[in-house]
């Protein structure tokens, strides 16, 4: 006789709580209430005679029992994914991704359409989420900006540094005589959500650092830009992201070789245990090297 395998909908959430860390973010992610996930666990715990995790009022930690299941399992639903992988239900695809506002407005929006009309079956759904990765219902496919060791739980890698120079509108450069970097001492200067760039870029070119605090700190990045097109100063901007502003004449790079490459990535963010599908493969292979060309 078989032993009695626990309810496979039980040993789902499990890994998944061991994954996430946290009942919330689990109940998002298999898209049930953070009530239900809890439940799940207490009936997995009751069943085996074993405690799985230890709770705490934000955050669960997986005990020495509870680890050893996942080790054990984990391999065993990686199968039954690659299995079931094969068995689809035939009819349009879809694919759930989640990028920032400022990624997807600048750089993603304006090309996405070569990967449509590549995928005109596909079901695209783009979520957007700047504050932190939420990876809830059915998402497969993530881009943040930040380091691999932010998301520790997830499979990262980087997708697209970004290259900074100073823009300004035409008008402005000629209005104030832009010739070198020291002119810069006497212009309006606009930061992204902080002064730590224009530092490091003022830095780089041996300038006087004082001036670099100085200016707006605009928290958004669409708004920083037509800040600059409007002619209100000169912004530490992504080449990368002000592209159509580029080509369309709206900005100028008056110094474009004093440059400042960040130490960040906009990341490819996944799951661990969870794979791609068909679609999700595709859009990751598109936009790895649509990136490529970007970079």
């Amino acid at each position: 006789m078989y032993t009695r395998i626990p309810n496979f909908e039980l040993l789902a959430t499990f890994l998944a709580v061991h994954l996430d860390g946290n009942f919330s973010v689990s109940a998002q992610r298999l898209n049930i209430t953070q009530s239900a996930v809890s439940h799940r666990i207490k009936r997995l715990e009751d069943e085996l005679g074993i405690v799985l995790f230890e709770r705490s009022p934000h955050h669960v930690f997986v005990t020495e029992a509870g680890a050893k299941l996942a080790s054990e399992i984990e391999p065993a639903f990686k199968v039954l994914e690659t299995t079931f992988a094969h068995f689809k239900p035939r009819g349009e695809g879809s694919l759930e991704i989640e990028v920032e506002p400022a990624f997807s407005t600048k750089w993603l929006a304006p090309r996405l359409k070569r990967f449509l009309n590549e995928n005109t079956s596909l079901k695209l759904q783009l979520n957007l989420s700047d504050k932190r990765l939420e990876f809830s219902g059915q998402t497969q496919i993530a881009i943040k900006w930040g380091h691999p060791d932010n998301w520790p739980e997830y499979l990262c890698e980087p997708l697209m540094g970004l290259t900074f120079t100073p823009m300004c509108s035409p008008e402005f450069a000629e209005k104030s005589k832009l010739s070198s970097p020291l002119d810069l001492l006497r212009c309006v200067l606009i930061h992204d959500r902080d002064h730590d760039n224009w530092l490091a870029w003022a830095q780089l070119n041996d300038l006087p650092l004082e001036h670099f605090k100085s200016g707006h700190i605009i928290r958004d990045t669409p708004l920083l830009e037509q800040t600059a097109i409007e002619g209100d100063g000169v912004a530490l901007y992504a080449v990368q992201l002000a592209d159509a502003a580029l080509r369309r004449g709206d900005l100028t790079t008056p110094f474009p070789e004093a440059t400042l490459m960040s130490n960040a990535h906009y990341m490819l963010i996944k799951h661990r245990t969870r794979g791609l599908s068909d679609a999700g493969k595709s859009f990751e292979k598109w936009i790895r090297q649509t990136a490529n060309g970007s970079s």
